[in-house]
């Protein structure tokens, strides 16, 4: 009696349920993007916020043509940042150095680096750094977004605010060191 109660409540759930699509493909024409965020001025203050510049290596970066392609809006954003006199630091892929860095973008004369993996804070002295120079906030930029700047549990703090609020990707809009997204994105 229970087993034909079950089965019975099983039948008449599998057939009143809507279908459901075995995979994204199958659900690809009917699946609607969230719209884009609302893009809003930023202004940031030089001595508490870093500019870092995440795997910019001729390694990775330097092998796909849509990374290679925004070196010259990241060179313009990293001029800017060290016009202004921010702090700059770069992460390092795995059997890398400095020296790797896309050309355009590479450190300058006392500009840290912390070789990393995906989560730069991990076995790095990226929170030192940000800390020993008073960052509060941080712009980055880099060539993936596969948990770069975070930790997956969304637990880094420096000065009392969560890094894990910025995407990695960041859209500068409006005076960020002094440079516009108009003046990034001019070819």
């Amino acid at each position: 009696m229970k087993s034909n109660l079950i089965a019975a409540v099983a039948m008449t759930a599998a057939l009143t349920l809507p279908a459901q699509a075995n995979n994204i493909v199958d659900e690809w024409a009917s699946t609607k993007a969230p719209a884009a965020p609302t893009l809003k001025p930023v202004t940031v203050d030089p001595k508490t916020t870093a500019l870092l510049m995440l795997d910019f290596m001729n390694q990775n970066c330097g092998q796909r043509p849509r990374c290679v392609a925004s070196i010259p809006a990241m060179k313009k954003l990293l001029d800017a940042a060290r016009a202004a006199k921010a702090t700059v630091v770069y992460s390092l892929i795995a059997n890398t150095t400095a020296a790797d860095v896309i050309k355009d973008v590479a450190p300058g004369a006392g500009e840290a680096s912390v070789l990393s993996g995906p989560d730069k804070f991990l076995k790095t002295d990226l929170e030192k750094i940000l800390k020993d120079n008073g960052i509060t906030t941080v712009i980055a930029v880099g060539t993936s977004s596969n948990g770069n700047e975070c930790d997956h549990s969304g637990r880094r703090y420096i000065g009392g605010r969560s890094l894990c609020r910025i995407q990695h990707r960041i859209h500068v809009h409006e005076r960020a060191f002094g440079v516009s997204q108009d003046d990034i994105d001019e070819k």
